[in-house]
């Protein structure tokens, strides 16, 4: 590396893609590295895996979305050789983890299991420790503040971002890594008998629990899943009421890894003109692997790695055409946890969970409850009694960004569509020094991403292209 001078480069950010970012960046001897977040004292967990200071029932019940070596494989070979302390950890809680793992277990396919999410947490966090400790080593200085961004501006070559705190740092390179948007908001969902989101609302969510109230998910993914585990953490499954409802009315598929391992790679042809001829093509070979008897869990996969080496538009020449293709896409590989769903499909067959097909448009508080109005399928105006909502609808990326996101799109330095955040080719917005990267990151350069960047090994990817 040929510069004259030392450099300042600051993180904003303390979760997996901050923590792909550290992995990814040429610093040198002499060189300064700060990272700014709310939680970078415990640097690689961000909020997604953020450790609880008091245990809770509910702390070791949200599992992983996918199987250990679906999100990162070495995660997955750490997981198994931490097997015995995470056995220990888990003994005795509710729901029963180490029951459900037991068929896996016994096949020594640690990597197939969908861990807990502060188990995964530990691993971020143990290599958080052990990447900042390796640039120390290096001769770089490297300072963590627990501080959140609010905005940036420009200062001759340098960019000044301004923190909660009152501090201001001046830097020569800033990259952005935060998660992804917040829960996008429904009429009423804010009540005493009503909470946005999950996370963070916990304790309202368990006085509800606790007093045999029903709860109602509006939305069947993986936060509804982890909406039931809290429930399972802290009620016998005969006193639980739980209710899911979305436009389908239906539940992803369960992620169950096969073994042996067997591998799908998709062999669609160039030359489409159309996102509509080229999905067609894709959802032949996705048939023909069910058909030969491949889960969901392959072909994601399969799908995954073959759109790490291949871009959309190597078969999808026009842009507005290859702009269609991700969400389709997304839909088709909609899957979510094994254990979760497994256990929302056994209750249902008691009463104790119940899907529901209809859109919902808002939330009313009475005196002791909610009513949740919603349309169904037929599109009828429909109106459902109930203990206490809990919204679990996805993201969008109209509202909801992080401060210093959002001061960014507001003065035009980081684009936005309607499918995620659009950056230039290293990631970069439209100032060179200040890159944006982050699992709702939809489009980089001319690459058309088509599946979100939530799993820790993609993240590396595009990281390491950033500064490659």
């Amino acid at each position: 590396m040929n510069r004259s001078q030392p450099l300042h480069h600051l993180i904003v950010g303390d979760g997996v893609t901050a923590l792909a970012l550290v992995a990814a960046i040429p610093l040198a001897s002499g060189d300064r590295l700060t990272i700014v977040g709310r939680t970078a004292h415990a640097f690689g967990r961000g909020a997604a895996y953020a450790a609880d200071p008091n245990e809770t029932p509910w702390q070791f019940a949200y599992l992983l979305n996918s199987p250990a070596d679906d999100i990162d494989p070495d995660f997955a070979d750490w997981a198994a050789e931490n097997f015995d302390r995470i056995r220990a950890q888990m003994e005795g809680r509710s729901p029963n983890w180490l029951g459900a793992a037991q068929d896996l277990v016994a096949k020594g396919d640690f990597a197939g299991l969908n861990y807990p999410r502060s188990t995964f947490g530990d691993y971020l966090e143990a290599q958080g420790k052990s990447a900042l400790a390796a640039l120390k080593d290096k001769g770089v200085d490297v300072a963590v503040l627990s501080d959140e961004a609010l905005s940036v501006t420009r200062n001759g070559a340098y960019l000044d971002v301004a923190l909660a705190s009152g501090r201001v740092l001046s830097a020569d390179r800033v990259d952005v890594a935060p998660g992804a948007p917040t829960t996008q908001r429904i009429e009423g969902d804010d009540s005493a008998f009503s909470v946005p989101t999950l996370f963070g609302y916990e304790e309202v969510v368990a006085e509800h629990v606790r007093a045999g109230r029903e709860i109602f998910c509006v939305g069947t993914n993986a936060t509804m899943l982890d909406s039931l585990r809290l429930c399972q953490s802290l009620a016998a499954e005969t006193d639980i009421s739980f209710v899911a409802c979305s436009p389908s009315g239906r539940l992803p598929a369960a992620l169950i890894p096969q073994l042996p391992r067997r591998s799908f790679t998709p062999q669609p042809n160039t030359g489409h003109t159309t996102a509509a001829s080229f999905l067609s093509d894709l959802q032949e070979q996705i048939q023909a692997a069910e058909n030969d008897g491949l889960a969901i869990r392959e072909v994601r996969a399969g799908m995954r790695a073959f759109f790490v080496e291949n871009s959309i538009t190597d078969f999808v020449a026009a842009p507005e055409e290859a702009l269609k293709v991700p969400a389709k896409l997304r839909h088709w590989l909609r899957a979510g946890t094994r254990d979760s769903i497994h256990d929302f499909e056994r209750l249902s067959q008691t009463g104790q969970t119940r899907l529901l097909s209809g859109a919902v448009e808002k939330i009313e508080s009475h005196d002791n409850g909610a009513v949740v109005h919603y349309r169904d399928a037929e599109g009828n105006a429909q109106r459902h009694e109930t203990g206490l909502v809990i919204n679990c609808s996805g993201s969008v990326m109209t509202a909801g960004h992080d401060p210093l996101t959002q001061n960014m799109i507001d003065r035009g330095i980081l684009e936005v569509s309607r499918a995620g955040y659009v950056v230039g080719d290293r990631c970069e917005t439209a100032w060179p020094n200040l890159r944006h990267l982050s699992p709702a990151t939809a489009k980089i350069g001319a690459e058309i991403l088509p599946m979100p960047l939530f799993d820790a090994h993609l993240l590396r990817v595009w990281a390491a292209r950033c500064y490659g």
